[in-house]
């Protein structure tokens, strides 16, 4: 199964109807079902966006969504903060 990568402004618009990309995300979100595949280190970023336009109970909202329609990945499986500071 090919599986895509998809970025905070891939799901803003998503979530966004009043994004000028907003339809086209929605069909080629709907398109790609359960193949989407989102970094966890867009989360911070997706969630100060919904916030300025809906406030907390929406990032609550929205985050609940998230974890379930996406796959949520780590960019560098096992890199940890305290594993890249020993690192360095």
């Amino acid at each position: 199964m090919e599986q895509l990568l998809v970025d905070t402004n891939f799901v803003y618009a998503i979530l966004y109807h009043r994004d000028k990309d907003h339809a086209i995300a929605r069909a080629c979100y709907e398109a790609l079902g359960e193949k989407a595949l989102l970094p966890s280190v867009t989360l911070p970023e997706i969630a100060y966006l919904v916030n300025r336009v809906g406030g907390t109970p929406a990032v609550i909202e929205v985050m609940k969504v998230l974890k379930g329609e996406f796959t949520l990945i780590e960019m560098i499986p096992g890199l940890t903060h305290t594993s890249a500071r020993q690192g360095a």
